[in-house]
């Protein structure tokens, strides 16, 4: 079996910080990282693998700076890489990443599922997988918790937070992994080394995908006007008291003092 996994090269969203007077966020000098979503994914793709046998491709659309961040990935048990240069350092908009997807996919060998996170770490627009399946012409499951197959193909638990469901659908498919499933497994240092030799294939969007960066661009469908962040204000009091219940009165008459709780007639 053929498994791809789709991961994002994103900024952390743990440093971002907020400009208290204007609400702007600053970006500058912000880590970027393979996140924690896109670890789970590639977790869910390695857990096949090591189930059903077969081979785990990571695919990325991203700088070529992400490279680096590969190899750490690749140490989970990736067979190998593929990353998609877009020379853009910034936000890069879903319509242009879909379409370079379905353009690197489609110039590899066939795949029989494609796994992709239900949301990206810094973006959360859940566009990406359902738009790619959309143009691939293939079924999408998303919120998935567990996968299995059968003579028909797919079996999927979907995690519907009250509520769990299980599907079936022919293979190939693309298959979006729930949150918090799949807890990706600690790397080795001997795992980490092996990684550095496994292979990481570059391809550029326009000498090598054929695609063009410019009108990509023209077809956008957002467009950013700004990024604003929200600041809370704290009021930074401390409460005292003997024992549990008077703290929780001090609570109560600091909740009250702010207006942000009344009291019953």
């Amino acid at each position: 079996m053929r498994i791809l996994a789709l991961v994002k090269y994103s900024l952390d969203a743990a440093e971002i910080r907020v400009d208290p007077s204007t609400g702007e966020l600053r970006l500058a000098n912000v880590p970027r990282r393979f996140g924690d979503i896109d670890k789970n994914v590639v977790e869910a793709a390695v857990r096949i693998k090591e189930s059903v046998g077969g081979s785990v491709g990571i695919v990325c659309v991203g700088p070529p700076a992400a490279v680096a961040g590969l190899k750490s990935v690749m140490a989970m048990g990736v067979d190998d890489a593929l990353i998609v240069e877009e020379p853009s350092e910034d936000n890069v908009d879903r319509s242009l990443v879909v379409q370079a997807l379905e353009a690197a996919v489609g110039s590899g060998e066939p795949f029989d599922l494609l796994l992709c996170g239900f949301a990206s770490d810094d973006g959360y627009s859940w566009q990406v997988g359902p738009r790619l399946a959309e143009r691939l012409a293939l079924p999408f499951v998303p919120y998935v918790q567990d996968v299995r197959f059968t003579d028909a193909g797919l079996e999927a638990d979907q995690d519907y937070t009250d509520h769990v469901r299980t599907v079936h659908c022919p293979l190939p498919a693309v298959v979006a992994i729930a949150e918090e499933s799949y807890s990706p497994r600690p790397i080795t240092l001997i795992e980490a080394m092996k990684a550095q030799r496994r292979p990481v294939r570059s391809l550029t969007i326009e000498g090598d995908l054929g695609l063009s960066l410019a009108t990509l661009r023209e077809g956008q469908l957002v467009t950013e006007v700004a990024r604003r962040g929200v600041v809370v204000p704290r009021a930074r009091q401390m409460l005292a008291g003997e024992d549990p219940t008077a703290l929780a009165d001090g609570l109560i008459d600091a909740l009250v003092r702010a207006g942000l709780f009344v009291e019953a007639p």
